[in-house]
């Protein structure tokens, strides 16, 4: 697992480029850092903690979710979660009450532009029409390349994360 934590420029940024554990793990944290308070003296007022994972798969109840969503909602926390069509890892683990939090770009097959939107969520059998290719869907090769699709590039070099936030999720319905 290869999870990165960097300070740029006083700006808090946890990146993962890893995924399955290092995209649990990333959510978690960046959890714990905001709902603690951790990082307020630390951070210029106003800055949000933000993280950005791949694949990662489901890591809390609707409790946490809805907590987790409170501190998006103050300003204290920004979650960018990416995944791809295809990839069955980020709506796991299935039957147990777990949801995915943050603001969900959808990574599309055939060069298709991505979905934005909060939460986003996706149904697990949608995503198991393509069990025979999880291999493929799951490796960040993939996620790459479909990032780099030129029907995403308007939208990933003109939006921030806070105007996707303002555009997609803050105060948006669960």
């Amino acid at each position: 697992m290869l999870t990165y934590i960097l300070c740029l420029l006083s700006y808090f940024l946890l990146l993962d480029f890893n995924n399955i554990l290092g995209g649990a793990l990333t959510q978690l944290l960046a959890y714990h850092l905001g709902a603690g308070g951790h990082l307020k003296n630390v951070l210029p007022a106003g800055t949000p903690i933000t993280a950005v994972s791949y694949a990662s798969p489901q890591v809390g109840n609707a409790g946490y979710n809805e907590a987790f969503a409170e501190l998006e909602r103050k300003g204290v926390l920004r979650h960018v979660r990416i995944s791809n069509e295809g990839d069955i890892v980020p709506v796991a683990p299935f039957g147990f009450g777990y949801t995915q939090t943050g603001l969900h770009l959808f990574l599309k097959e055939n060069e298709e532009e991505m979905q934005v939107g909060y939460r986003n969520l996706k149904q697990t059998w949608l995503q198991l029409r393509w069990v025979g290719e999880m291999g493929t869907n799951h490796g960040i090769e993939t996620y790459l390349q479909r990032l780099e699709f030129p029907a995403n590039q308007p939208i990933l070099a003109t939006d921030t994360v806070e105007s996707l936030y303002q555009n997609h999720a803050v105060g948006e319905g669960e």
